[in-house]
């Protein structure tokens, strides 16, 4: 996550970053968050698994 935030922050100047993951995902949702993203919403029924359609949380990380 440190080299893709400096890529996107200062070698490419993107102002802000998204990250989709699935609501039961806690490890990632972890991980993504601690990379200093903040929850933004909750995409309902946004991928399908099988036959099922599963909630993502949207998490952004503004530059």
């Amino acid at each position: 996550m440190k080299i893709v935030n400096a890529y996107a922050a200062q070698g490419i100047g993107l102002r802000q970053l998204y990250v989709y993951v699935p609501e039961d995902n806690a490890a990632s949702i972890s991980m993504v968050r601690h990379a200093g993203f903040e929850e933004v919403g909750i995409l309902q029924s946004w991928i399908k698994t099988g036959k099922e359609y599963h909630n993502v949380v949207l998490l952004q990380k503004i530059y």
